[in-house]
Parts: C-alpha cells; structure tokens; sequence
C-alpha cells in the first residue's frame, strides 16, 4: 500500500525491458504536477513502444482517474458490482476511462490477519483484465498490441444497458468480455493450413519425415507416432524412432505465432516389420531444472509421497547424497533456488502431501526464507534441515540420518565415497546407492576429511566403493579404506558404464530400463535416483553416442525394453536419443 512514483515508473519500463506483454497496475496516484505526469505518461509509452499494454486501475474515490490509468496509452479499468452491473459508488471516472470489470466482492485473502473475505476496489477489476488479455494474447503471440487494445474496447458489452449504446465517462466503452473477444480473434486471424507430409523407414524402427513449409511468422511443428513420445522443431524435416513393430500413424502439427493452429493433424500410416523387441521410451523434462525435478517426481509418485527431500538446484554438493535418503524415506528429490521457493517445487510438494520435509544442505545452499516458505506450506509437514559446515560434513550428516532410518546397521556395512570436486560420478553412482541405500560420503583430491573417516569409523563400515579414477581419487587418499572397490573409465562418460556394469553384474540393478543424462551439466542426473531406483535401472551421463558408447549400448541390445530421458533437447538432443535407440536395437 505505499512506495514512490519513481519506484512504480521504474518496474513499468523494467517490466517492459525484460520482455512483459501485460503489465497490471493496481496502483494510483492523484498528481497535479505536470512533471510528474509527465514520468507517468513517459512509462506508459516506453512500455507501448516494446509492445507491451499497460492495464491499470482507475482508483477508489470517486474523482477523476489516477495515474497512471490516465495515461494516454493505458487501458484504464473500472469497477461495476458482479451482481447489478452497476458501476461501483467508490469507482473513478471521466474521458480516460477505457473498460470496466467486477470490483465487489473479489474473494481474497487479507495480508493482515488471513481472513478470507469479499474485496471491493478497481485494484481487482484490473487484474481480471490483465489475465484475460494475456491469456487471449498467448493464443495469437504475434498479434500488434493495437489489435489487442482494439479487442478489448471494442468487444466490451456496453454499460449501463439502459443508457444509449457507445462511450461514457462511467463505464467506458463497456463491460470487459474476454468471449466476445476470443471470438473476434477468431474471425480476425487465418487458420494455418496443412502440409505435405511423407515418411520412410529405411531402416529398422527409424523413420525418418519431411514436410513442406508452412506458411506464417514464428513457425514451429510437433511431430511423432500416436502412443509415442512427440518432438518440436523449426525444421521441415526430421527423425523418429517407432516403438514397436506394427502399424502406426505419425503425424505433424504446424504452428505459427501469428495464426491459428490447425486442430487436425497430418497424418500417415505406416507398418514395420522388424523382429525387433519393442523399445518405450520417456523424458522427463520441464522449462528448467525445477520444472524437470518436479516431472520426475511426479513419474516416480503418481499420487501422494510420505517424504520429501528438498535440496539447491544451484549449488550441487550439498545434495549429491539426497538420492540416497529420499529413496530411505520413500519420496523424491526436489530442486529449488537458493533464495527463494520455485514455483514448480512448491506445487508438486503440495500434490504430494508429505508429512515430512527434508533440506539437505546449509542456509547458503537453501536459504532460512526457503525454509520458512516450505513451513509456511498448508500441509502441516515437519521441515527438518540436515546439513554441516561444508560439503563434505552435509555427506556425513546425511549418511548418519540414513543409517539412522536404517534402525540399525547399513546395508552391507557398506558405503561410496566419491570426488567432492569433481561431481560427476556421484550422480552415475544415484541409482545404486538409492537401490542399496548407500550412502554417499565426499573426499578431496589430495585428502580425506576427517568427518568422512570418522563417519565411516562411526558406522562400522566394512566395505567402500571408490567412485572415479586415480586422478580423481588417487590411492594415497582412499587406499586405506576398508575392503575398497573402485569404479572408474578414462572419463565422467566412461565411468559411469563401468558403475553400470557392476550395477548390473551385482544384480543390483538390471537391463531392462536405461536412464540417460548430459554429463556436462548436473541438476537433472540429481533427482533421477528416485526413478531409477524404482525402475532398477542405471543412469548413463552422455555427450552424444560415441564409438564406445554405442559399443556398450550394443551389447546390452534388446535386454534394454526402456529408455528414460532426464532433460529437455537442450539437455540431451533427440539426435542423442535417436542414436541410443538406434545403437540398442543394432541398426
């Protein structure tokens, strides 16, 4: 309820600059000096010029429009009672005014006491225009800001219906009404048109697509078989790998940003006959890491999880052994950034109603505020921290919470110990240690801390598996561990096959499901234990299908019935997948 002029002047033209197409303010001010509305009306036009809407609340007292819904360029929004239609005796009004909105009896709750309650004020009609105008505007994202302005004054259901039809100082040109302008738009804009599509199998299961271009700005197509996964691209050709032998109908959908998509898609029908075992496949992937811990989660826990464990999507060391006590715990690995709650990790935390939550790593890793949003949760969850000073004590603090949930000795007497500095093998290592229960503890390059030697004194361990090669982890730093095993390639990609292979060879895990990850960046390989785990499946890291990796890929063949993907096509591309698909199947 307070702040400065410059302040608000400055989020508007921000806002503007990073890229906002509707910009609400529910804010106003009374200005009778001609310098400071003239702040006003320069925002409103530096947002009009990246083609951005400002939509701002006419004010509560009765008198003339506040800035900056007066602003030449603003849509000024109004309030009329939900129930009679009848402009709101608190509502601002005169020549600015451009549509009005509901503005009584707005459920909200209040920031004071946290009643829940019915609001009055412009400040909540405006909103209703703001979300309308975006979501209609994400239907055609190439339209010119002036046919949006259009669409919402002249679309507007004039008010009051008794008075005569056109402008007025009360109502503006009317009632907002977000159908009327879906439907103008719809007969504003083109459908997009099909396109030519034709596919081959030349070989195996690969098919491979082109298309002929379609037309419009922003274009983009989505293709795949029905039943199977679906891949984007800008291109007018591309791969796919079928599943299974049989018929099956690929298809394509085009899309541009400045018409309407076309609601059937182009189809063709095609059957192979291979003699090949069927491959599914499926990639959890989401527009960020948190987003794609949080498809993980919900693949791996469909409906509720007793635990959650909560770790930073930002600073990895911390959490290289949550795998380990989520699977302990029986929930999933959620990211989060350090300062503050993602959105994504918030609302799969509520699908998922754990009664307890868990933060593996320090306050610089995950914040007190994090915390304190993850407490402030409805759920009634316990939110614990487990962490120490650095990296290598959060390893042992985990470690001494999983042999405690253990109520006894761990597994085997048996732990990893992998590189602190280096974290790509403790992620190759996940699958196992979540599927064993494991810990995973943390050593230096040129030492062993002493938390880590006195944690594995403390536990009783009899046994280590050294993650990583001698330039990793040289001998004169782990080689006095008890009943050492080491597991280690000539690179993070290598090593991770030759955890894999004693995975397998262990009958820890198997071969009918492949996890597969980027080795070159960590926060998706973090949260796949969960799935892995339960899939008894390794997670290979990749930079593509090397000769080396196809070779081990080929020697698994059609042992491999599933392929999980962690990561969107940044993360790991759909040649990388058609490739894996391909090596499997030996084609």
């Amino acid at each position: 309820g307070e702040g400065t002029t410059a302040d608000s002047v400055e989020a508007i033209m921000m806002a503007a600059d990073r890229g906002a197409k509707v910009i609400n303010c529910s804010i106003g001010q009374v200005v009778y000096d001609g310098r400071i509305i003239d702040m006003w009306n320069d925002a409103v036009e530096y947002a009009g010029s990246k083609g951005a809407i400002v939509v701002a609340a006419a004010g509560n007292d009765s008198g003339p429009l506040r800035y900056p819904a007066a602003s030449p360029g603003a849509l000024a929004v109004g309030s009329i009672s939900p129930q009679t239609g009848i402009v709101s005796s608190f509502s601002n009004r005169g020549p600015e005014m451009d549509v009005v909105a509901p503005g009584q009896q707005i459920w909200g709750v209040d920031r004071y006491d946290q009643a829940l309650s019915g609001l009055p004020g412009t400040s909540y009609a405006a909103p209703l225009v703001s979300g309308s105008l975006a979501l209609l505007w994400s239907l055609i994202p190439a339209a010119p800001r002036s046919d949006i302005l259009q669409l919402a004054t002249s679309t507007a259901v004039d008010y009051p219906l008794s008075s005569p039809n056109g402008f007025d100082q009360l109502y503006g040109w009317g009632r907002f009404d977000a159908e009327a302008a879906y439907q103008a738009m719809i007969a504003m804009y083109p459908v997009q048109t099909d396109v030519a599509l034709s596919a081959t199998t030349p070989r195996g299961f690969e098919t491979t697509l082109s298309w002929s271009a379609a037309p419009g700005s922003g274009v983009f197509y989505r293709y795949g078989f029905v039943g199977g996964p679906e891949y984007e691209t800008t291109a007018t050709s591309g791969r796919l790998l079928l599943s299974e032998d049989g018929t099956h109908t690929v298809y394509i959908h085009e899309f541009a940003s400045d018409r309407w998509a076309n609601n059937s898609a182009v189809t063709v029908e095609l059957n192979v006959s291979t003699g090949l075992a069927a491959l599914e496949s499926l990639r959890m992937q989401g527009a960020d890491r948190y987003r794609t811990s949080a498809a993980t989660s919900r693949q791996s826990f469909p409906s509720t999880a007793p635990a959650v464990v909560v770790a930073s999507g930002e600073n990895w060391p911390d959490a290289l052994g949550a795998g380990v006590l989520a699977a302990k715990l029986g929930g999933p690995v959620l990211l989060t950034p350090a300062s503050s709650l993602s959105v994504a990790t918030r609302d799969e935390i509520l699908r998922l109603n754990p009664s307890t939550i868990v933060i593996v790593g320090g306050p610089s890793a995950v914040s007190s505020q994090v915390r304190a949003a993850l407490a402030a949760l409805p759920l009634g969850a316990s939110v614990q921290r487990v962490y120490g000073m650095n990296r290598y004590e959060t390893a042992t603090a985990i470690a001494r919470r999983i042999a405690t949930e253990s109520g006894g000795p761990l597994p085997s007497q048996r732990v990893i110990v992998a590189s602190g500095e280096k974290f790509a093998d403790a992620l190759s290592v996940g699958p196992l240690a979540a599927k064993e229960g494991y810990p995973v503890l943390l050593a230096g390059s040129a030492w062993m801390p002493s938390t880590t030697r006195e944690t594995i004194t403390a536990l009783a361990v009899t046994s280590t598996i050294i993650v990583g090669g001698k330039a990793v982890l040289p001998d004169a730093v782990v080689g006095s561990l008890p009943s050492p095993i080491r597991l280690a390639g000539s690179d993070r990609y290598a090593t991770s096959r030759a955890i894999a292979d004693f995975a397998i060879l262990s009958g820890s895990l198997d071969e009918h499901t492949l996890g597969v990850a980027t080795g070159a960046s960590f926060p998706d390989a973090l949260t796949a234990a969960s799935l892995m785990r339960a899939r008894s499946g390794a997670v290979l890291l990749t930079n593509g299908v090397p000769p080396a990796f196809g070779v081990w890929l080929g020697a698994r063949g059609e042992n491999v019935r599933q392929l999980l993907i962690f990561g969107g096509p940044a993360a790991v591309s759909y040649d990388t997948e058609f490739d894996i698909k391909n090596a499997l199947r030996g084609q």
